[in-house]
Protein backbone atom coordinates (compact mmCIF):
# COMPACT_ATOMS: atom_id res chain seq x y z
CA UNK A 1 0.00 0.00 0.00
CA UNK A 2 1.31 3.45 -0.58
CA UNK A 3 0.20 6.69 0.60
CA UNK A 4 0.85 10.03 -1.17
CA UNK A 5 2.05 8.31 -3.68
CA UNK A 6 2.74 11.91 -5.67
CA UNK A 7 5.51 12.33 -3.06
CA UNK A 8 8.46 10.87 -4.75
CA UNK A 9 10.65 7.72 -2.48
CA UNK A 10 13.99 8.99 -2.95
CA UNK A 11 16.09 6.20 -1.66
CA UNK A 12 19.00 6.37 0.04
CA UNK A 13 22.65 5.04 -0.48
CA UNK A 14 25.81 3.96 1.15
CA UNK A 15 27.52 7.20 0.68
CA UNK A 16 24.67 9.65 0.95
CA UNK A 17 24.32 12.08 3.47
CA UNK A 18 21.70 13.57 5.02
CA UNK A 19 21.26 16.08 8.42
CA UNK A 20 19.14 13.81 10.74
CA UNK A 21 18.87 15.07 14.60
CA UNK A 22 16.57 13.04 16.68
CA UNK A 23 15.62 14.77 20.32
CA UNK A 24 13.58 14.09 23.03
CA UNK A 25 11.54 16.90 24.55
CA UNK A 26 11.24 16.76 28.43
CA UNK A 27 8.62 15.11 30.64
CA UNK A 28 8.65 11.50 29.91
CA UNK A 29 9.36 8.49 31.41
CA UNK A 30 12.88 7.84 30.66
CA UNK A 31 14.44 6.38 34.20
CA UNK A 32 12.64 3.69 36.08
CA UNK A 33 10.14 3.73 39.26
CA UNK A 34 8.56 1.60 41.21
CA UNK A 35 5.27 0.60 40.05
CA UNK A 36 2.21 -1.16 41.98
CA UNK A 37 3.00 1.42 44.98
CA UNK A 38 -0.22 3.57 43.58
CA UNK A 39 -3.17 4.41 46.83
CA UNK A 40 -6.89 5.13 46.14
CA UNK A 41 -6.63 8.52 47.12
CA UNK A 42 -3.93 9.77 44.72
CA UNK A 43 -5.66 7.57 41.67
CA UNK A 44 -9.05 9.53 42.36
CA UNK A 45 -6.72 12.61 42.58
CA UNK A 46 -6.03 12.13 39.06
CA UNK A 47 -8.79 11.10 37.72
CA UNK A 48 -10.64 14.15 39.03
CA UNK A 49 -7.68 17.02 37.90
CA UNK A 50 -8.00 15.35 34.58
CA UNK A 51 -11.66 15.74 34.53
CA UNK A 52 -11.55 19.17 35.68
CA UNK A 53 -8.35 20.13 33.58
CA UNK A 54 -10.90 19.30 30.31
CA UNK A 55 -13.59 21.27 31.58
CA UNK A 56 -11.06 24.20 31.37
CA UNK A 57 -10.39 22.75 27.09
CA UNK A 58 -14.27 22.49 26.77
CA UNK A 59 -15.02 25.72 28.48
CA UNK A 60 -12.61 27.47 25.78
CA UNK A 61 -13.78 25.68 22.96
CA UNK A 62 -17.58 26.10 23.64
CA UNK A 63 -17.33 29.77 24.63
CA UNK A 64 -16.88 31.28 21.36
CA UNK A 65 -19.22 29.38 19.49
CA UNK A 66 -22.26 31.26 21.74
CA UNK A 67 -23.72 34.50 21.10
CA UNK A 68 -21.98 37.34 22.56
CA UNK A 69 -24.10 38.03 24.95
CA UNK A 70 -23.90 34.62 26.42
CA UNK A 71 -20.25 34.41 26.63
CA UNK A 72 -19.07 35.51 29.53
CA UNK A 73 -21.88 33.84 31.82
CA UNK A 74 -21.36 30.72 30.53
CA UNK A 75 -20.24 27.96 32.89
CA UNK A 76 -20.44 23.95 32.29
CA UNK A 77 -22.17 22.24 34.91
CA UNK A 78 -21.90 18.92 36.61
CA UNK A 79 -23.70 15.50 35.18
CA UNK A 80 -26.33 14.91 38.11
CA UNK A 81 -27.35 19.10 38.39
CA UNK A 82 -30.91 19.20 37.29
CA UNK A 83 -31.90 21.40 34.91
CA UNK A 84 -35.65 22.10 32.81
CA UNK A 85 -33.39 24.51 30.80
CA UNK A 86 -30.86 23.55 28.33
CA UNK A 87 -27.52 23.11 29.54
CA UNK A 88 -23.85 21.77 29.13
CA UNK A 89 -22.07 19.10 31.29
CA UNK A 90 -18.80 18.04 31.26
CA UNK A 91 -17.91 14.41 32.48
CA UNK A 92 -16.12 11.09 31.58
CA UNK A 93 -18.17 8.74 29.71
CA UNK A 94 -18.82 5.53 31.64
CA UNK A 95 -20.70 1.57 31.32
CA UNK A 96 -23.41 0.69 33.78
CA UNK A 97 -22.11 -2.27 34.85
CA UNK A 98 -18.96 -3.30 36.42
CA UNK A 99 -19.00 -6.96 35.57
CA UNK A 100 -15.61 -7.78 34.09
CA UNK A 101 -16.29 -7.97 30.10
CA UNK A 102 -18.81 -5.74 30.01
CA UNK A 103 -18.89 -3.29 27.20
CA UNK A 104 -20.51 0.19 26.44
CA UNK A 105 -23.91 0.36 24.23
CA UNK A 106 -26.35 3.13 23.14
CA UNK A 107 -28.22 1.92 26.54
CA UNK A 108 -25.34 1.61 29.14
CA UNK A 109 -23.43 4.63 28.94
CA UNK A 110 -23.03 7.35 31.78
CA UNK A 111 -21.64 10.66 32.63
CA UNK A 112 -19.16 10.85 35.47
CA UNK A 113 -18.66 14.30 37.03
CA UNK A 114 -15.34 14.95 39.18
CA UNK A 115 -15.52 15.37 43.02
CA UNK A 116 -15.62 19.09 42.60
CA UNK A 117 -19.20 17.91 40.83
CA UNK A 118 -20.77 15.97 43.58
CA UNK A 119 -19.10 12.72 41.54
CA UNK A 120 -22.05 11.84 40.15
CA UNK A 121 -22.84 9.65 37.29
CA UNK A 122 -26.20 10.37 35.54
CA UNK A 123 -27.45 8.08 32.49
CA UNK A 124 -27.34 9.73 29.34
CA UNK A 125 -30.06 9.23 26.92
CA UNK A 126 -29.00 9.79 22.96
CA UNK A 127 -32.03 8.56 21.80
CA UNK A 128 -32.48 12.16 20.24
CA UNK A 129 -29.20 12.60 18.76
CA UNK A 130 -29.69 8.77 17.25
CA UNK A 131 -33.23 10.36 15.67
CA UNK A 132 -31.75 13.36 13.93
CA UNK A 133 -28.58 12.15 12.79
CA UNK A 134 -26.50 14.44 14.83
CA UNK A 135 -22.93 12.59 14.71
CA UNK A 136 -21.18 11.19 17.95
CA UNK A 137 -18.59 8.79 18.90
CA UNK A 138 -18.45 7.61 22.54
CA UNK A 139 -15.51 4.85 24.63
CA UNK A 140 -15.28 4.79 28.07
CA UNK A 141 -12.88 7.02 29.32
CA UNK A 142 -13.14 9.53 27.18
CA UNK A 143 -14.07 13.50 28.71
CA UNK A 144 -16.93 15.46 26.87
CA UNK A 145 -19.20 18.07 27.27
CA UNK A 146 -22.90 17.03 27.01
CA UNK A 147 -25.91 19.61 26.01
CA UNK A 148 -29.06 19.25 26.58
CA UNK A 149 -31.78 18.78 29.70
CA UNK A 150 -31.36 16.78 32.88
CA UNK A 151 -35.04 17.13 34.10
CA UNK A 152 -35.05 15.13 36.81
CA UNK A 153 -30.99 14.83 37.87
CA UNK A 154 -30.89 11.23 37.05
CA UNK A 155 -31.19 11.26 33.06
CA UNK A 156 -29.62 13.31 30.70
CA UNK A 157 -31.09 14.10 27.60
CA UNK A 158 -28.62 14.80 24.94
CA UNK A 159 -28.59 16.91 21.82
CA UNK A 160 -25.46 16.98 21.08
CA UNK A 161 -21.87 16.47 22.29
CA UNK A 162 -18.36 18.95 22.43
CA UNK A 163 -15.26 17.05 22.25
CA UNK A 164 -11.99 18.73 23.35
CA UNK A 165 -10.27 20.30 21.08
CA UNK A 166 -6.95 18.38 19.53
CA UNK A 167 -3.88 20.17 20.33
CA UNK A 168 -2.05 22.77 18.51
CA UNK A 169 0.84 21.11 16.65
CA UNK A 170 4.91 22.03 17.75
CA UNK A 171 6.79 24.78 16.64
CA UNK A 172 10.07 25.08 16.03
CA UNK A 173 12.46 28.58 16.52
CA UNK A 174 12.95 30.02 12.99
CA UNK A 175 16.88 29.91 13.89
CA UNK A 176 16.44 26.04 14.19
CA UNK A 177 15.21 25.56 11.37
CA UNK A 178 17.88 27.64 9.58
CA UNK A 179 20.27 25.63 11.37
CA UNK A 180 18.38 22.58 10.37
CA UNK A 181 18.91 23.50 6.56
CA UNK A 182 21.23 25.94 5.68
CA UNK A 183 19.92 26.98 2.13
CA UNK A 184 23.57 26.75 1.05
CA UNK A 185 24.29 23.02 2.10
CA UNK A 186 22.81 20.61 -1.17
CA UNK A 187 22.64 18.08 1.85
CA UNK A 188 20.16 19.89 4.11
CA UNK A 189 18.14 18.96 0.38
CA UNK A 190 18.35 15.17 0.92
CA UNK A 191 15.34 13.01 2.09
CA UNK A 192 15.16 10.98 5.39
CA UNK A 193 14.30 7.57 4.73
CA UNK A 194 12.44 5.88 7.66
CA UNK A 195 11.79 2.33 8.55
CA UNK A 196 9.04 1.37 11.04
CA UNK A 197 8.34 -1.75 12.32
CA UNK A 198 6.70 -4.00 15.03
CA UNK A 199 6.53 -7.15 16.78
CA UNK A 200 6.40 -9.93 17.70
CA UNK A 201 9.80 -10.30 15.28
CA UNK A 202 9.32 -14.35 15.30
CA UNK A 203 6.36 -16.98 14.17
CA UNK A 204 4.39 -19.15 16.95
CA UNK A 205 6.55 -21.79 16.06
CA UNK A 206 9.95 -21.50 16.52
CA UNK A 207 12.37 -18.62 18.22
CA UNK A 208 14.34 -18.22 15.00
CA UNK A 209 13.24 -14.78 14.23
CA UNK A 210 13.15 -15.18 10.05
CA UNK A 211 10.76 -12.38 9.45
CA UNK A 212 13.32 -10.16 11.64
CA UNK A 213 15.74 -11.75 9.11
CA UNK A 214 14.10 -11.01 6.50
CA UNK A 215 13.63 -7.37 7.15
CA UNK A 216 17.57 -6.81 8.05
CA UNK A 217 18.69 -8.84 4.64
CA UNK A 218 16.06 -7.80 1.85
CA UNK A 219 15.12 -4.20 3.41
CA UNK A 220 17.83 -2.66 5.43
CA UNK A 221 21.15 -3.86 4.03
CA UNK A 222 19.32 -2.85 0.44
CA UNK A 223 17.48 0.46 1.22
CA UNK A 224 20.25 1.49 3.88
CA UNK A 225 17.76 3.57 5.86
CA UNK A 226 18.84 6.65 7.77
CA UNK A 227 16.27 5.77 10.40
CA UNK A 228 14.78 2.66 11.52
CA UNK A 229 12.15 2.36 14.15
CA UNK A 230 11.41 -0.53 15.91
CA UNK A 231 8.73 -1.32 18.37
CA UNK A 232 8.47 -4.36 20.94
CA UNK A 233 7.49 -6.48 22.17
CA UNK A 234 11.09 -8.03 21.21
CA UNK A 235 11.18 -11.37 23.30
CA UNK A 236 7.61 -11.66 23.39
CA UNK A 237 6.19 -12.89 27.38
CA UNK A 238 3.01 -14.13 25.03
CA UNK A 239 5.33 -16.29 22.54
CA UNK A 240 3.53 -19.49 22.79
CA UNK A 241 7.15 -21.58 23.69
CA UNK A 242 8.21 -18.68 25.97
CA UNK A 243 4.89 -19.00 27.54
CA UNK A 244 5.27 -22.75 28.27
CA UNK A 245 8.70 -22.65 29.39
CA UNK A 246 9.96 -24.59 26.53
CA UNK A 247 13.15 -22.37 25.60
CA UNK A 248 16.48 -23.68 26.23
CA UNK A 249 18.48 -20.67 27.34
CA UNK A 250 17.18 -17.64 29.08
CA UNK A 251 15.83 -14.50 27.42
CA UNK A 252 18.52 -12.15 28.00
CA UNK A 253 20.71 -14.74 26.17
CA UNK A 254 17.69 -15.22 23.41
CA UNK A 255 18.09 -11.23 23.06
CA UNK A 256 21.69 -10.91 22.96
CA UNK A 257 21.68 -14.03 19.91
CA UNK A 258 18.47 -13.16 17.90
CA UNK A 259 18.21 -9.85 18.62
CA UNK A 260 21.11 -7.61 19.58
CA UNK A 261 23.52 -8.87 16.77
CA UNK A 262 20.96 -8.09 14.21
CA UNK A 263 20.61 -4.73 15.93
CA UNK A 264 24.56 -3.90 14.46
CA UNK A 265 23.91 -5.43 11.57
CA UNK A 266 21.35 -2.76 11.33
CA UNK A 267 23.59 -0.16 12.53
CA UNK A 268 26.38 -1.16 9.79
CA UNK A 269 23.85 -1.20 6.68
CA UNK A 270 25.47 2.78 6.50
CA UNK A 271 27.15 5.13 8.45
CA UNK A 272 25.22 6.99 10.49
CA UNK A 273 21.91 5.23 10.90
CA UNK A 274 19.92 5.66 13.66
CA UNK A 275 18.45 2.71 15.57
CA UNK A 276 15.24 3.70 18.26
CA UNK A 277 14.02 0.60 20.43
CA UNK A 278 10.62 1.17 22.02
CA UNK A 279 9.41 -1.10 24.11
CA UNK A 280 6.40 -3.11 24.80
CA UNK A 281 4.59 -4.29 28.05
CA UNK A 282 5.04 -7.41 26.52
CA UNK A 283 8.45 -7.76 26.75
CA UNK A 284 10.10 -10.35 28.56
CA UNK A 285 13.18 -9.00 29.10
CA UNK A 286 11.92 -5.79 30.27
CA UNK A 287 11.49 -4.90 34.12
CA UNK A 288 7.96 -3.15 33.77
CA UNK A 289 5.09 -4.62 32.74
CA UNK A 290 3.09 -1.10 33.79
CA UNK A 291 2.47 1.76 31.02
CA UNK A 292 4.65 4.43 31.02
CA UNK A 293 7.49 2.46 30.28
CA UNK A 294 10.68 3.42 31.02
CA UNK A 295 13.52 2.39 28.07
CA UNK A 296 13.90 -1.56 27.28
CA UNK A 297 17.50 -1.56 29.27
CA UNK A 298 16.31 0.71 32.32
CA UNK A 299 16.78 -0.17 35.64
CA UNK A 300 16.35 1.51 39.13
CA UNK A 301 20.16 3.69 39.09
CA UNK A 302 21.83 5.36 35.90
CA UNK A 303 24.60 2.18 37.11
CA UNK A 304 22.42 -0.60 36.69
CA UNK A 305 20.81 0.76 33.67
CA UNK A 306 24.23 0.84 31.99
CA UNK A 307 25.10 -2.71 32.99
CA UNK A 308 21.74 -3.97 31.95
CA UNK A 309 22.12 -2.45 28.92
CA UNK A 310 25.99 -4.24 28.87
CA UNK A 311 23.81 -7.34 29.52
CA UNK A 312 21.79 -7.15 26.70
CA UNK A 313 24.99 -6.51 24.30
CA UNK A 314 23.22 -2.72 22.81
CA UNK A 315 25.62 -0.57 21.93
CA UNK A 316 25.44 3.25 23.01
CA UNK A 317 24.56 4.66 20.01
CA UNK A 318 21.01 3.01 19.81
CA UNK A 319 18.52 4.92 21.51
CA UNK A 320 16.38 3.21 23.58
CA UNK A 321 13.10 5.32 24.39
CA UNK A 322 10.38 5.11 26.63
CA UNK A 323 6.98 3.96 25.60
CA UNK A 324 5.04 5.59 24.73
CA UNK A 325 7.64 8.45 23.74
CA UNK A 326 7.24 12.02 21.75
CA UNK A 327 10.70 12.52 19.79
CA UNK A 328 11.61 14.96 16.71
CA UNK A 329 13.25 13.71 13.65
CA UNK A 330 14.58 17.42 12.87
CA UNK A 331 11.58 19.34 13.04
CA UNK A 332 9.03 16.63 13.11
CA UNK A 333 7.22 15.20 15.57
CA UNK A 334 6.34 11.67 16.02
CA UNK A 335 4.54 10.06 18.60
CA UNK A 336 5.48 6.27 18.97
CA UNK A 337 3.00 3.54 21.34
CA UNK A 338 3.52 0.28 21.73
CA UNK A 339 -0.12 0.44 23.88
CA UNK A 340 -3.16 -0.99 21.44
CA UNK A 341 -6.03 1.67 22.27
CA UNK A 342 -7.32 1.16 19.14
CA UNK A 343 -7.51 -2.75 19.40
CA UNK A 344 -8.95 -2.35 22.74
CA UNK A 345 -11.19 0.31 22.49
CA UNK A 346 -13.03 -0.99 18.88
CA UNK A 347 -15.09 -3.33 20.99
CA UNK A 348 -16.06 -0.62 22.91
CA UNK A 349 -16.90 1.95 20.83
CA UNK A 350 -20.46 3.55 20.14
CA UNK A 351 -21.22 5.27 17.20
CA UNK A 352 -23.62 7.63 15.37
CA UNK A 353 -25.26 5.83 12.61
CA UNK A 354 -24.72 6.62 8.72
CA UNK A 355 -27.51 8.54 7.36
CA UNK A 356 -28.08 11.20 4.47
CA UNK A 357 -26.26 14.52 6.11
CA UNK A 358 -23.82 12.39 7.75
CA UNK A 359 -21.50 9.25 6.17
CA UNK A 360 -20.30 6.41 7.80
CA UNK A 361 -17.46 6.90 10.28
CA UNK A 362 -14.16 5.19 9.73
CA UNK A 363 -13.74 4.01 13.00
CA UNK A 364 -9.88 3.37 12.32
CA UNK A 365 -9.90 7.43 12.10
CA UNK A 366 -12.56 8.06 14.98
CA UNK A 367 -10.24 6.12 17.18
CA UNK A 368 -7.25 7.77 16.08
CA UNK A 369 -8.79 11.33 16.24
CA UNK A 370 -9.89 10.21 20.42
CA UNK A 371 -5.94 9.91 21.30
CA UNK A 372 -5.50 13.32 19.64
CA UNK A 373 -8.92 14.58 21.31
CA UNK A 374 -7.63 13.28 24.70
CA UNK A 375 -4.83 13.94 24.55
CA UNK A 376 -3.20 10.56 25.57
CA UNK A 377 -1.69 8.09 24.15
CA UNK A 378 -4.51 5.26 25.88
CA UNK A 379 -7.48 7.26 27.56
CA UNK A 380 -9.66 3.50 27.63
CA UNK A 381 -11.01 3.21 31.06
CA UNK A 382 -10.53 0.62 33.15
CA UNK A 383 -7.57 -0.20 30.53
CA UNK A 384 -7.15 -4.00 29.05
CA UNK A 385 -6.28 -6.44 31.46
CA UNK A 386 -3.95 -7.92 28.80
CA UNK A 387 -1.03 -5.39 28.12
CA UNK A 388 -2.38 -1.78 29.34
CA UNK A 389 -1.47 -2.20 33.26
CA UNK A 390 -1.68 1.79 33.80
CA UNK A 391 0.01 3.19 36.55
CA UNK A 392 -1.86 6.28 37.66
CA UNK A 393 0.85 8.06 39.52
CA UNK A 394 3.20 8.31 36.03
CA UNK A 395 0.18 8.98 34.22
CA UNK A 396 1.44 12.77 33.09
CA UNK A 397 3.84 10.57 30.41
CA UNK A 398 1.16 9.26 28.87
CA UNK A 399 -0.12 12.88 27.72
CA UNK A 400 0.13 14.27 24.19
CA UNK A 401 2.52 17.40 24.48
CA UNK A 402 1.12 18.72 21.44
CA UNK A 403 -0.32 17.24 18.17
CA UNK A 404 2.48 15.08 16.18
CA UNK A 405 3.06 15.15 12.75
CA UNK A 406 3.06 11.16 12.57
CA UNK A 407 1.42 8.79 14.94
CA UNK A 408 3.09 5.35 15.01
CA UNK A 409 0.64 3.03 16.50
CA UNK A 410 1.01 -0.89 15.94
CA UNK A 411 -2.22 -2.61 16.34
CA UNK A 412 -3.14 -6.11 15.70
CA UNK A 413 -5.89 -4.37 13.50
CA UNK A 414 -4.98 -4.50 9.58
CA UNK A 415 -2.39 -2.11 8.80
CA UNK A 416 -3.60 1.52 7.92
CA UNK A 417 -2.96 5.23 7.67
CA UNK A 418 -5.22 8.26 7.83
CA UNK A 419 -4.94 12.07 8.26
CA UNK A 420 -6.52 13.23 11.18
CA UNK A 421 -6.84 17.07 11.12
CA UNK A 422 -3.00 16.99 9.53
CA UNK A 423 -1.74 14.28 11.77
CA UNK A 424 -0.48 10.86 9.61
CA UNK A 425 -1.89 7.93 11.80
CA UNK A 426 0.21 5.02 11.07
CA UNK A 427 -0.36 1.69 11.98
CA UNK A 428 2.26 -0.51 10.33
CA UNK A 429 1.09 -3.72 11.30
CA UNK A 430 3.16 -6.19 12.93
CA UNK A 431 6.48 -7.99 11.06
CA UNK A 432 4.90 -11.63 12.55
CA UNK A 433 2.09 -13.01 12.98
CA UNK A 434 1.47 -16.34 14.35
CA UNK A 435 2.16 -18.54 11.24
CA UNK A 436 3.65 -16.54 8.26
CA UNK A 437 5.79 -13.39 7.85
CA UNK A 438 3.66 -9.53 8.36
CA UNK A 439 4.30 -5.90 7.91
CA UNK A 440 6.21 -3.13 7.96
CA UNK A 441 6.21 0.82 7.11
CA UNK A 442 8.77 2.63 5.01
CA UNK A 443 8.25 6.61 5.28
CA UNK A 444 10.34 9.02 3.25
CA UNK A 445 10.40 12.78 4.73
CA UNK A 446 11.46 15.34 2.46
CA UNK A 447 13.21 18.31 4.29
CA UNK A 448 11.45 21.68 4.82
CA UNK A 449 11.39 24.21 2.02
CA UNK A 450 13.23 27.32 4.21
CA UNK A 451 13.49 29.75 1.01
CA UNK A 452 9.74 29.11 0.45
CA UNK A 453 9.09 29.99 4.02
Amino acid sequence: DTFNAAVPHVPSTATSSVRCEITLPPGQQTEGYRYMYENMTEKTDTIDDRIDRFAGLLTDTIRPTLPATEQEDFELTHAGYPSQEPTVAVGRIACDSIEEGSKLNDMSILLESSRAGGGSRVKLNIKDMQESGVPFSFFPGQIVAVHGVNPSGRSFNVAKVTCPAIPPSATTAASHLLALYPPDDPVSRTPINIIVAAGPYTLDSNLSFEPLEALVTDVVEVEKPDVIILVGPFVDAAHPLIAAGEVNQDLDTLFRNEIATRLERMRGARQGTHVVLVPSTRDAISDWCAFPQPPLAAASTPDLARARRTALNLAPSILLVPNPVQLAINEVVVAISAAEFAFHAQGQLVVSRPGQQHPRVDRIAQLHRHILEQRSFYPLVPPALDDACIDSAHLGALELQARPDILIAPSRLKRSVKVVDGCVCLNPGRLASAAAGGTFAKICLHPLDIEAI
